[in-house]
Order: C-alpha cells, then sequence, then structure tokens
C-alpha cells in the first residue's frame, strides 16, 4: 500500500500517508508504568484516529461497507 501512495501525488494520497504515520506512531507507543500505560494511550489515540478518519470519510461523502472499513475499537 505505501509503495503505491509514494508513487502519487495527489492531495488523497498525501492525506492517507499522513494516516498511515500515525497508526505507524500508535503501534511503536509505548509508556512508563504504572502511571502512564502504553495500552490506555494506544486506545485513546486509535479512537481519535478513527474519528479524524471518519470525519474526512463524511466529508467526501464517502460510504464505508463493513467489508472495507473495520472498526477499531471492538465494543461488542
Amino acid at each position: 500500500m505505501e509503495r503505491k501512495l509514494n508513487k502519487s501525488e495527489s492531495e488523497d494520497s498525501e492525506v492517507v500517508k499522513d494516516y498511515l504515520a500515525a497508526v505507524r506512531s500508535v503501534l511503536l507507543e509505548d509508556g512508563t508504568p504504572p502511571l502512564d500505560l502504553p495500552g490506555i494511550r494506544i486506545y485513546e489515540t486509535a479512537e481519535v484516529i478513527q474519528a479524524s478518519l471518519q470525519a474526512c470519510l463524511d466529508k467526501k461523502g464517502a460510504v464505508a461497507t463493513p467489508e472495507r472499513f473495520q472498526n477499531i475499537q471492538q465494543t461488542e
């Protein structure tokens, strides 16, 4: 996915690159227990990324189908 994005210079691909960088930084998150637990910070950051991505999809009028969009928070 990143290789394809690196070849493209469209505005949309730049936005996707930023989201990929945000997700990558979340995956590499570590904290200093016991007061700064990485799992809690990762969850909170993932929520912010998800909300931002959904806002972008809503703004473009895109419809996220269940097959293509997996909720990163498991609430059930």
